[in-house]
């Protein structure tokens, strides 16, 4: 009986309490990694941020080119998509054979004239338009049949292409002859 005592009072006084919880130490050097973890990830969330506005504007910029296509087919009519670099825009115009003049094309969502200024609009904010050449100038083209041509109407023999550009990073956009089919090599 008295071991049996004994036994109980020595598990009773020497048995170990866990606690469970955190020390204000361990909380600080988990923040510090966070911390740490943060900043290394800033640079490369601002690189993902331009690469999803390069080719969010690219792929704009290729659905602008294949409607001013099929509207020149649709239509029976010539379509010009106008690259003004030194205004960092683009807008597409129609020949309305109607009243013998070029008309600004509307856009099928808005009904808004296509006009997109890289500098004004804030969704493509820090992009830039460069080196268009399509047959030597700067704009390109499409007659009654969707075949891309230069400016002054004469079918192109090479490729065309236009740049647009965000913090170093450069996309093309490019044409091929005779088809019209719209690329990003």
């Amino acid at each position: 009986m008295i071991s049996a005592f004994f036994l109980r009072y020595s598990r009773q006084r020497f048995s170990v309490r866990v606690k469970t919880g955190f020390t204000i130490i361990e909380i600080i050097m988990v923040i510090v990694v966070i911390g740490i973890m943060a900043a290394a990830a800033v640079p490369r969330i601002d690189t993902l941020r331009k690469q999803i506005k390069l080719q969010g504007s690219v792929k704009k910029l290729v659905s602008d080119i294949r409607y001013a296509q099929s509207v020149a087919i649709s239509r029976h009519t010539n379509t010009i998509v106008i690259f003004d670099v030194a205004n960092n825009s683009y807008r597409i115009e129609w020949y309305n054979d109607a009243v013998a003049a070029w008309q600004a094309l509307p856009d099928p969502a808005t009904r808004s004239s296509i006009v997109i200024d890289f500098d004004t609009d804030a969704q493509y904010s820090g992009m830039t338009l460069s080196s268009p050449n399509f047959g030597g100038t700067v704009s390109l083209r499409f007659d009654w049949e969707g075949v891309p041509q230069d400016m002054a109407g004469v079918a192109l023999v090479a490729a065309g292409s236009v740049d647009l550009e965000i913090g170093g990073d450069v996309q093309a956009v490019t044409v091929t002859p005779q088809t019209g089919k719209v690329e990003t090599p």
